[in-house]
């Protein structure tokens, strides 16, 4: 009798059965996380940075391992209140069945402050990464010091190597006008120059004889 009624429950409640995530779904929903875009601003009153996320699918998690939280797709989010650091993001897929690996991380640099870009030191080399308002990583005085003097000293050099080539090349050139000319008149070229050796030979034979 058991046995009959365990049976009658079975036929009548349905049970649910846990579906399984298959390579098909698990390419489409990847194609979304790739397509989520990511950008920061820095706000100087806070003197901090703040990161949005765009293209975000409600179908995805975005989850932020620096401060164990997890954001929920809506189009578009925005972290706050954030320094100068590097910052991973995994997005993994809302649907538990698809949950096991992250479809895609997202590693975002928040550049440092350089509070040294604007001192006497970069005067004319405001464009080098060093003289930027942003570096990429932190650095201290006496390295960035180094960094930036030893770039002068090759900008320096590069300078002297461009006038010495610059001078080489207009020599080159009146060498080369010369030999073009004499070989293209040669047969005029030749006979001056062997009328004016032989002048030379004559009047220096002269002037040996009236000493």
């Amino acid at each position: 009798m058991k046995k009959i009624f365990l049976l009658f429950l079975l036929l009548i409640i349905p049970i649910s059965v846990k579906a399984d995530c298959d390579n098909d779904e698990i390419i489409r929903l990847q194609k979304i996380a790739n397509n989520i875009n990511t950008n920061y601003e820095y706000d100087d009153i806070s003197n901090s940075f703040s990161i949005t996320f765009t293209n975000v699918s409600n179908e995805l998690i975005v989850e932020d391992i620096n401060n164990k939280l997890d954001y929920y797709g809506d189009l578009e989010f925005t972290i706050n209140n954030l320094s100068s650091n590097e910052y991973t993001y995994y997005v993994y897929a809302k649907d538990k069945n698809c949950y096991e690996s992250e479809l895609t991380i997202k590693n975002i640099q928040l550049p440092y402050y350089n509070q040294y870009y604007n001192y006497k030191e970069c005067t004319g080399i405001e464009n080098y990464e060093m003289c930027s308002k942003w570096l990429p990583k932190n650095i201290s005085y006496d390295d960035w010091l180094k960094d930036v003097t030893e770039y002068r000293k090759s900008i320096k050099q590069d300078n002297k190597t461009i006038k010495h080539d610059s001078k080489k090349t207009i020599f080159g050139k009146i060498r080369d006008i010369i030999v073009d000319l004499y070989v293209t008149h040669y047969n005029i070229f030749l006979p001056i120059i062997i009328l004016s050796l032989c002048a030379i030979i004559y009047l220096k034979n002269k002037s040996d004889q009236l000493i």
